[in-house]
């Protein structure tokens, strides 16, 4: 059966790493739900490693629990009876053309452009082994290193660096995944190989922040209202992680092939230890709560209010196709949100 065949492979895994007596890096803290054993040995093993099987030639999807080839759907993950880890791969490549002229880096080939996230442009692309389908995130390190918005004191690279950190500590639902980080030297380009959400962005607005699509309001009243618990979920679980979005607005949630709503491009976003309270503005102007415009930057604001009012604007947008404040220049817009009461028709 598939479970006898995940406690072979788990065994055999176990054996190797005695045999080998090897000492091993140091860890991730486990969750709570899913305690290590500290007498047996750790098994660590790639996020793109199925969480039944544990093998990482096959396709699959991201679960709950992490990701499953298609031949273990249905059957219960037993991870948190073994010491196994599963962590974001990191390593090194140069991207390369195969015979037949089609380009790859390490064991990706590359695909079709998606689009472009807020660093780089994003492409889909298949790992050569299991036949996954991913979205690659391309990023230039000497670009990234040059961009630096006045007055400020990090470069757009060391944001790209903290969004990587906090995704590789992410692991939900709502929630894009990343799977992998590669890094090419030579060229100076970096590749987040991520999960694929095929059904792109929750909602389209175009410039002026008007729907492209008809309100769901009067379409999907039911699916908007599915969408807006997802979303909250994912809030929710980023929030108690310390983490907050800081960029929340329809760009940045994505669908997934079962229509289930992602958090995305985590690039502005802020991990806390401790404080809940900023003091450094991010954001869309539109989706940006009033304390961020009001002149309050000494007295900080909660983070959780600041992506709890982006949210809002991000339903109301959904719900009636357009925003809620528009107008053709920022102090105006930035009136409305203070001082407007939204249009609720």
């Amino acid at each position: 059966s598939r479970a006898e065949a995940a406690e072979r492979r788990v065994e055999e895994l176990e054996a190797a790493l005695e045999a080998k007596a090897v000492e091993k890096p140091k860890e991730p803290s486990a969750p709570v739900s899913q305690p290590l054993k500290d007498d047996a040995p750790k098994i660590i093993l790639t996020a793109r490693h199925c969480v039944v099987c544990l093998r990482d030639d096959r396709p699959g999807q991201q679960r709950k629990s992490g990701f499953k080839c298609f031949e273990c759907m249905g059957t219960p993950s037993r991870i948190h009876q073994r010491n196994i880890v599963f962590e974001v791969a990191e390593g090194k490549a140069s991207k390369g053309v195969d015979d037949s002229g089609k380009k790859h880096i390490d064991a990706y080939d590359l695909g079709d452009a998606l689009g472009k996230g807020s660093y780089g442009k994003v492409k889909q692309v298949t790992h050569r082994v299991s036949g996954q389908v991913y979205a690659c995130k391309i990023l230039s390190r000497k670009a990234l290193q040059k961009m630096k918005k006045p007055g400020a004191t990090e470069s757009e690279y060391d944001k790209v660096m903290s969004e990587i950190a906090i995704m590789k500590d992410l692991q939900h639902p709502h929630v894009v995944k990343l799977y992998e980080v590669i890094e090419d030297e030579e060229a100076g380009k970096i590749f987040l190989i991520m999960e694929y959400c095929p059904g792109g962005c929750i909602y389209d607005l175009d410039e002026h922040g008007l729907g492209a699509q008809e309100p769901m309001l009067v379409a999907k009243e039911a699916t908007l209202k599915k969408y807006l618990v997802s979303i909250v979920h994912g809030l929710i679980y980023i929030h108690e992680k310390g983490v907050y979005h800081r960029d929340l607005k329809p760009d940045n949630v994505l669908l997934d092939v079962n229509d289930h709503c992602k958090l995305a491009d985590f690039g502005v976003s802020l991990i806390t230890q401790g404080s809940s309270v900023a003091i450094k503005c991010e954001g869309t102007p539109a989706f940006m709560a009033p304390e961020l415009i009001q002149d309050k930057v000494d007295q900080g604001w909660e983070l959780a209010a600041v992506d709890l009012w982006a949210l809002g604007v991000t339903i109301y947008a959904m719900a009636f196709g357009n925003l809620p404040f528009m107008a053709n220049g920022l102090e105006e817009l930035n009136r409305q949100i203070l001082e407007a009461e939204p249009v609720y028709p």
